[in-house]
């Protein structure tokens, strides 16, 4: 009896154990609710079907939302941003809604937003320039630009693409210089 009893138990502990470290299949990932600055409940894949365009966030700051989604948390900008390559710093300012931010541009057919820690007076920046389809998008990363030493450091595709000495750009002007990149090949 007392071996049945004991069987039974453990079977019931066993159960329980196993209960508690199964997640259910549809529950978010740990990284997509540390990611989200939204609070929304709301599943990605019901966010990513309704989903703006991104050209409705020309002129809007990035943490404002359009049609309940902020810029940052669109399904394309947050591919293009997850993929890029820039640091986990760099993806932590740019989900950092306490940054100082200047609106979104459009420039050539992209789009480019950036922002910058305040206590850093300007040189901790970030940016980021994503066509207005979603296909191609690029983070810019700056700690302090010391000409031949540091500057903007911009990541696609997995991988530091190449580093400009200025800033992150945040004027159409400050694109002079990339041609039609991410969309075209690497400028120079």
């Amino acid at each position: 009896m007392r071996r049945l009893f004991l069987a039974a138990a453990l079977a019931v502990i066993a159960t329980a154990c196993t209960a508690q470290t199964e997640a259910p299949q549809d529950a978010a990932s740990a990284d997509d609710a540390a990611y989200s600055t939204t609070g929304s409940a709301t599943p990605a894949s019901v966010r990513a079907q309704t989903a703006p365009p991104l050209s409705a966030y020309v002129s809007k700051y990035p943490f404002d939302a359009v049609d309940g989604v902020i810029f940052v948390d669109h399904p394309l900008v947050r591919a293009a941003i997850e993929s890029s390559g820039a640091p986990a710093e760099a993806l932590d300012f740019i989900r950092n809604d306490n940054t100082v931010v200047v609106p979104i541009r459009e420039v050539d057919g992209r789009l480019m937003s950036r922002g910058f820690e305040a206590a850093s007076g300007g040189d901790v920046n970030w940016g980021v320039l994503i066509s207005l389809d979603g296909s191609r998008g690029a983070v810019c990363y700056s700690t302090g630009v010391v000409p031949d030493v540091s500057g903007a450091n911009w990541y696609i595709d997995g991988e530091k693409a190449f580093t400009r000495y200025e800033m992150c750009p945040s004027d159409a002007e400050d694109l002079v210089g990339l041609g039609n990149w991410p969309i075209a090949g690497i400028p120079g």
